[in-house]
Formats: C-alpha cells, structure tokens, sequence
C-alpha cells in the first residue's frame, strides 16, 4: 500500500499523539526518579513564604528543589528532592533566606550514623522554620502574664510626679546635652580628620600584616630556644649544686684531717713570708756562683778552673787530685 493510499485522518491522529506524548514527556522527564534523585520528606510549623521550586542546598551547593508544600494537621509537609548526595539518618532541615527579596531555600545538614533513603521523612523535631509567630505571641503572652498592672500603673504616676517636681532641674540636662551636642558638631573636621588617620593607620596594618606575621613567628622561635636554654641552664645549675654537695659533705668529712695540715701550710708561709728578703738575697748571689760553677764543669769530667796569685810567688804548686779520675778504657 503506498503512502496516498493510507487513510490521511489516521495519520493526522497518530502524529499529534506522538507530539502530545513528546511534550508531556519533556516536561516529566525531569521528575524521574532516576534524573530527580531521592525524594524526601520535611515536616515544618510553618512554611514562612517556601513555594515550589525553591532550591535545595547542602553547605551552600544546591542538591534538588522543592517540589510541593501542602499544610498537614498542624504543620505543614514539605516533599523535596536532593541528588548526588549522602544524607545521614539524624539529617536536619532548614527553611532560610536566599536573596534581600526574600527569597526562601531549605538548607540540609547531614547529621547520624545511618544513611537517609529515598522516601526518607525528616520529622518537625529536626526543622527549623525561619519565623514562628505562634510561638512569639504564645512567649509574649507568657512574659506578660505574671506582670502586675497595677504595680506598673504605680510607677508610671510616681515616675510623672517626680519629673513634675524637678522640671527646673531637667531644663538645665537637656541645654547642658543640647551643648555637647553643638561642640561635637563643632568638632566634625577634626573628628572626620581623626577617624581618617585611624583609617590610614588600619591600612598601613593591612599592608604589614605578612610582616607582623612573619615577627611574631620569628618571636615564637626566640622564645622556643630561650625555653631550651632555659633548660639547659636549669640542668647547669642542678648540677652545680650537687658538685657543691659533694664538695660540702667532703669537707665536713675530712675536716679533722685538713685542718692540722691547714694550719702548718699557714705556718710555713708566715716563715716564707717573714724570710722572703732574705731568700731573694740568697738567690741573687748564688747566681753568680752557679754560673761559673757551670763554666768549670761543662769541658769534660773535671773541674776547670783558674787562680790568681800574688805579685812575687815563684813557681807553680802541683796539686794532687782529691777526686778519682775514671779511665776511659776500663771495662773494655
């Protein structure tokens, strides 16, 4: 069969079913379950202005979108959506404001052990809404309840009675505030010139901030070394003190015997002391007889050596050695 045999009205209705389904089906395609994500339950007092298609966010990244909010019995159920996203079992809810304009959006904060399923409800004891004017006028009505009017009526008539009587003293506060207030507007130069330094001092901090930083991070190290010094010279001095003890205990225990060779130590140097002119005398004189001593025996092994003679002696006295003279050749 070709195609202009076809039955046309046939044709017309398939085609505008198909198109029908096509755009009904890009409008729902977004809610699949498998595109939309889990779908979950919120349970508020109130819905404070949430509609709709406001979004869903987890710390401040949005997840999903509200997709309907219908009143309960005293509270009102919200159905939203959140995808890609793990959500634990004590997970709470939260109605905010987005924009100036008022703009609202439910904020989760995953809380618990478990993991939140799709489905999942999240009862009112774990929302929050942003205003509850119920609650407000119940806690007014609840301050106010226990105030005693009559008490309060006194007051008021005894606070008009006392500002009756001192109107001739209130004149003179109100010039006296009157005037502060003139010389603070006298003032408004050198204010704004004030407040316009502490600006620029402020900035010049900003500007040095990484300097400041890197001073008290220098004066973190400083004091990090004295602390290891500081215990260093602690253990210094703990040491010292115990050498000091041992010193102390063996004086004490040697005492009996240094005191006898103190004293005669102390006598001798009183002797030395006493003689010392004399010691120097000695040893003045006996330099000269020591180094002439050192001459005659520095030849070889006897004693050299020379004799002045008076005028008129004839001849020469041969002296017999007193000390034995060794044979060079003996012992061989």
């Amino acid at each position: 069969m070709s195609f202009r045999e076809r039955n046309p009205a046939k044709i017309a209705t398939i085609t505008i079913v198909a198109v029908l389904i096509s755009i009904v089906g890009s409008f729902q395609i977004s809610k699949l379950p498998v595109l939309a994500g889990m779908t979950l339950h919120a349970e508020f007092a109130e819905a404070g202005g949430l509609k709709p298609g406001d979004p869903v966010q987890v710390a401040g990244v949005p997840v999903g979108k509200v997709i309907n909010v219908r009143l309960g019995k005293g509270k009102v159920e919200v159905q939203l959506t959140a995808k890609d996203v793990t959500l634990g079992s004590e997970t709470t809810a939260a109605i905010k404001t987005g924009t100036l304009l008022g703009a609202r959006y439910i904020d989760l904060n995953s809380a618990g052990d478990g993991n939140l399923k799709t489905g999942g409800r999240i009862p009112i004891e774990r929302t929050t809404s942003p205003y509850n004017v119920q609650s407000a006028l119940n806690e007014l009505a609840g301050e106010i309840r226990p105030l005693d009017l009559d008490l309060i009526s006194e007051a008021i008539k005894t606070f008009s009675d006392t500002f009756r009587q001192s109107s001739d003293d209130i004149g003179p506060a109100l010039e006296g505030v009157s005037a502060l207030s003139k010389t603070i507007s006298t003032r408004d130069v050198a204010l704004r010139e004030l407040f316009a330094r502490a600006e620029k001092v402020t900035g010049t901090f900003r500007e040095r901030t990484q300097q400041i930083t890197k001073l008290v991070q220098d004066g973190n190290l400083l004091l990090a070394e004295l602390q290891v010094r500081r215990a260093v010279i602690g253990r210094l001095i703990d040491n010292s003190a115990a050498v000091a003890n041992q010193v102390s205990r063996l004086v004490k225990e040697n005492q009996a015997d240094l005191k006898p060779a103190l004293d005669e130590l102390n006598s001798v140097l009183r002797v030395l002391r006493k003689n010392q002119s004399n010691i120097v005398a000695a040893v003045k004189r006996a330099a000269a007889f020591i180094t002439g001593l050192g001459e005659g025996v520095a030849h070889g092994p006897w004693f050299n050596g020379h004799v002045e003679l008076p005028p008129g002696v004839v001849g020469l006295q041969q002296f017999a050695p007193k000390l034995p003279i060794s044979d060079p050749n003996a012992g061989r």
